[in-house]
């Protein structure tokens, strides 16, 4: 087992929640050459010692970046799928996808697919062959070369037809019967027949089509599940958000719920998508030849003025540029949905993920806020966005990984090598992890697991008993921790 050393990692390729994949440079000892390996570091700083050849590109396997916490990584040519737990449960595959909601994966081996769970156990081999669960559907091939739709309880839900297809709606499906493709509702109750070029219906009942006539320079028509022709337009962002953007012309919006179109004829001058309740539109141009830009909700309804940038910072959290009181430069201020600007302003503000945004804190310096706009004390040469309660920072060439609380991992990994060396060096805190309740309360839960096992494999009472008792006193240690951290906060 190695440990997190700053001048030992090269680059942090992934960042999930139950670890990260970090590159190594090595000296290849048959070639004398510096080489990269690839190994997998949980939340504790602790690397594996075994290594990968490289990670297999996350747009390799599904069109858009994984998010369901694993790995793909390949060793001698091999794949090996990584789970959350830093698990390998699958090997020599073709293919696999992202997981669903309830844990299932499409994996491939020779042209044939099963489903997977995450414990790496393979189901579907009553079928001849099964397809991706989207919405918590999925088709099967039965022997006979018909196709069913099945659920997440693995139990068809429909009867055979000559095909089934994915739609991208968990309301709508598309069958063929009769060399003929229908779209049909949840009961498979047929509704219209399937316009040409069909590629997304959405939940809410609206068929988007790719036409090849494009003689009138529109791309795109947008139909409702009973046939009926709505629109056409250069370019539809098609999905099961409530609100659609179109582009034509100008920018507009069709709200699916209500069939209301926002932008009137001409649409706006430019338009971002909808995050949640709220969307960046350009409104064309000033007075002096600038552009300039609103905040609109789901009616068309403004919200505050007119602004020189703005953007979403996150859902239903617009941010605006303000300029200084000479007009040469700025910083952007948080929207709030009475129309108020936040006191404090912030220079190249980022959009929050996992409820942080990262700013310049000072010239090429940065750090994070909060959704309170508490700023971290620390502040680095570089930062990336967090993912799953964790960021990755850069000072001076080297990487770091920070938590939540700022806390850096290499500092964690440090102490978990004494921990790892000594069980009773868990008391000899040091005094800046003293404060982070995250890592304590994760803590905790590791060492009991490892002194439950090893518990477990006593051989004799005496061991047993002192083993239980270092719990004991681990646990009112850790405890008593926590809450002066507790008392802290609600001070």
């Amino acid at each position: 087992m190695k440990y997190f050393y700053n001048e030992d990692i090269k680059s942090i390729s992934a960042c999930n929640g139950g670890g990260f994949v970090v590159e190594l440079k090595q000296m290849n000892e048959s070639t004398g050459k510096m080489c990269s390996e690839f190994h997998l570091m949980d939340t504790f700083g602790r690397i594996e010692n075994k290594s990968y050849d490289k990670v297999i590109p996350k747009s390799y396997y599904v069109p858009e970046e994984r998010n369901d916490d694993c790995f793909v990584l390949e060793k001698d040519g091999i794949n090996y799928l990584i789970n959350e737990n830093l698990n390998e449960i699958a090997c020599a595959f073709e293919n696999v996808s992202s997981f669903s909601k309830k844990g299932y994966a499409t994996i491939s081996f020779e042209e044939r697919n099963f489903w997977i769970n995450r414990e790496g156990i393979l189901f579907g081999e009553e079928f001849e062959n099964v397809y991706e669960f989207e919405n918590g559907i999925a088709v099967a091939k039965l022997n006979n070369e018909k196709l069913v739709f099945v659920d997440e309880a693995l139990k068809i839900i429909s009867p055979e037809f000559d095909g089934a297809y994915s739609s991208g709606s968990k309301n709508y499906f598309i069958i063929l019967e009769n060399e003929k493709l229908y779209i049909t509702d949840k009961n498979f109750q047929k509704l219209c027949e399937m316009p040409q070029g069909t590629i997304f219906i959405s939940d809410y009942g609206y068929i988007y089509s790719f036409t090849t006539n494009n003689a009138d320079k529109h791309f795109f028509d947008i139909y409702n599940v009973s046939g009926k022709h709505i629109l056409s337009a250069k370019i539809v962002a098609c999905s099961n958000d409530k609100m659609i953007r179109i582009i034509d012309n100008g920018t507009r919006y069709l709200n699916q719920e209500t069939g209301k179109i926002l932008g009137g004829e001409k649409g706006y001058f430019s338009g971002d998508f909808f995050n949640e309740n709220y969307a960046v539109v350009g409104l064309g141009l000033d007075e002096k030849g600038e552009h300039i830009f609103g905040v609109i909700d789901e009616d068309g309804n403004m919200l505050g003025g007119i602004y020189e940038s703005a953007f979403m910072a996150y859902k239903n959290q617009p941010a605006v540029f303000i300029p200084n009181a000479k007009a040469t430069s700025g910083k952007f201020h948080l929207l709030y949905k009475d129309g108020q600007l936040s006191r404090e302003g912030f220079s190249r503000l980022g959009t929050f993920h996992d409820d942080f945004a990262s700013f310049e804190c000072r010239k090429n310096k940065y750090t994070f806020i909060n959704k309170n706009l508490k700023r971290f004390k620390q502040d680095y040469d570089k930062v990336d966005e967090f993912n799953h309660g964790y960021a990755i920072v850069k000072n001076a060439n080297l990487y770091d990984i920070i938590n939540k609380n700022a806390t850096s991992l290499c500092k964690i990994s440090r102490f978990i090598q004494t921990i790892d060396e000594n069980i009773n060096n868990v008391l000899n805190f040091p005094e800046e992890l003293k404060s982070d309740i995250l890592f304590i309360s994760e803590l905790k839960i590791y060492l009991n697991n490892f002194l439950n096992f090893k518990f477990s494999q006593a051989s004799s009472n005496a061991e047993k008993e002192e083993i239980n008792n270092k719990i004991k006193i681990i646990n009112r240690e850790l405890d008593k921790l926590l809450e002066e951290n507790n008392q802290k906060s609600l001070a």
